[in-house]
């Protein structure tokens, strides 16, 4: 059968351990937050040049199903999409 006390001991030292690596991994990060901002910069910009992507990509698109006058196409592209008018 199963030896109580040693799988107690067993799961306290791993509770233990575990505790420890959480402190690790914390003390860990606290040392890496002038490094966060960098990061969040990359990040955003990447998002930025994705969805400026896509909005050219979205425009060459309506161009090319809608072949109208420029004027035309923007005027009603612009009423489609009111949250790009800006």
């Amino acid at each position: 059968m199963f030896d109580t006390a040693s799988l107690l001991t067993e799961s306290n030292v791993s509770v233990t351990n575990l505790r420890q690596s959480i402190r690790d991994f914390m003390s860990d990060q606290s040392s890496l937050e002038g490094h966060a901002a960098p990061l969040t910069i990359v990040y955003f910009s990447m998002v930025l040049l994705v969805s400026i992507l896509l909005v050219s990509s979205g425009q060459v698109w309506w161009r090319q199903m809608h072949k109208r006058s420029y004027d035309n196409m923007t005027l009603r592209y612009l009423a489609y999409c009111p949250a790009l008018a800006w």
